[in-house]
Formats: C-alpha cells, sequence, structure tokens
C-alpha cells in the first residue's frame, strides 16, 4: 500500500526538538567523530527550524542532503532521537517534491524511524505508522530467533552444570 503524497503532507506535524545530550549518546565509540557529529546535528536542526517557520527550501538543497547522509553513516544503532531527527528532514524533503521525486526520501524517512518505531519512540507520524510496521516485522522475527537460541544456550548449560 502506498500512502498518498498529500496524506503524509497535511497530517506531519512539527516534533519536539531534540536535545543536545540525546544527540551525543554513544559518541564515545565514534572517537573524533564527536566535532562532527555535533556540527551535522545543528546543521539539522537548523535545517528543521526554518522548515518550522515555512522554509521549505532548508531541506532541498544539496547540502541538506549531505549533511543528513553523513551524520546518518555515523550513528550508533540505538541512537533514535538523532534517527528521529533525520527522519523528519527525509519526510519535509518528501513534502517539498513531487511523489516521484520524492519517493526515495519517504524510503529513507521510514529507513530512520524503523527502529523508533521498534523501541516504541513517541511521535512518530501517524501516517508512516503502517510502513513502519510492516518494516518492523522481519527485525522483531530476527530479536525473536536470536532471543530463542541464547535461551536454549542457557537451557543447555544449565543441563550440563547439573
Amino acid at each position: 500500500m502506498i500512502i498518498g503524497h498529500s496524506a503524509i503532507m497535511t497530517r506531519y506535524i512539527e516534533l519536539p526538538k531534540i536535545t543536545r545530550r540525546s544527540t551525543l549518546m554513544g559518541c564515545s565509540a565514534q572517537g573524533g567523530a564527536v566535532g562532527l557529529r555535533e556540527e551535522l546535528v545543528s546543521a539539522v536542526q537548523t535545517r528543521l527550524q526554518r522548515v518550522a517557520a515555512g522554509d521549505q527550501s532548508a531541506v532541498l538543497d544539496a547540502d541538506a542532503l549531505t549533511d543528513a547522509q553523513r551524520l546518518a553513516s555515523i550513528l550508533n544503532e540505538g541512537d533514535t532521537d538523532t534517527r528521529h531527527m533525520l527522519g523528519r528532514l527525509y519526510l519535509h524533503r518528501f513534502q517539498a517534491l513531487t511523489y516521484g521525486e520524492g519517493r526515495p526520501e519517504l524510503d529513507a524517512a521510514a529507513d530512520m524511524f524503523a527502529p523508533c518505531f521498534i523501541a516504541g519512540v513517541d511521535g512518530l507520524p501517524e501516517t508512516l505508522l503502517p510502513i513502519l510496521a510492516r518494516r518492523a516485522i522481519p527485525i522483531a522475527f530476527d530479536r525473536l530467533r536470536q532471543a530463542a537460541v541464547t535461551v536454549q544456550a542457557i537451557v543447555n548449560a544449565l543441563r550440563t552444570a547439573t
């Protein structure tokens, strides 16, 4: 099922601002990427603020896409705050483009929002929930399989210990 472009445009509401603390979670594993991460997070937040003020061009220039891609490339798996922010940027790009041009942005937004959905993060765009639920199914099955393997290993260890 493809969600209509206009339905996503009219139902998406500006989401809460990401805090500085939450954007820096997990940066120690990236070493020197903290400065780059702060710079990219700040650039994306500024673009989102401009969009909130009515300037759609803030997410359409080449630098907006480059910044988003660079930030996405240094994300940690559990960094749902930054994924949420990037999902918003990609969704705004989708809204500002025609449907055919914006399809990659819709996919990128869903890719960013999916881990947020799985983690139970609030404030996701309601119109994307069916897409996010479908994307969560294989991830949930994989996590269930991993849990089953872990449980079986524990059971085997307990059997051999007794």
